[in-house]
């Protein structure tokens, strides 16, 4: 219990993306067990969140962009 959290956290593949890293933001862990049917599935690190946050956000600015080029022609 020094070096590990005593109660383990987890989520399940349905959760969003931002709900998840508000969940490890909140209790300040950097990984969490994914369950599936209550067996681990795997395993989601801050950083496979930051990636996928990236490429969300990369393709809205790709849709904007293509949107007011659109409009503007």
């Amino acid at each position: 219990s020094a070096i590990m959290t005593r109660e383990v956290i987890t989520t399940d593949p349905a959760e969003h993306v931002n709900e998840v890293f508000a969940v490890m933001t909140q209790q300040r862990v950097r990984h969490l067990p994914v369950l599936v049917d209550g067996r681990l599935g795997g395993l989601v690190s801050i950083g496979d969140l930051v990636k996928a946050r990236v490429g969300e956000l990369e393709t809205e600015r790709d849709s904007l962009a293509q949107y007011i080029n659109t409009a503007t022609t």
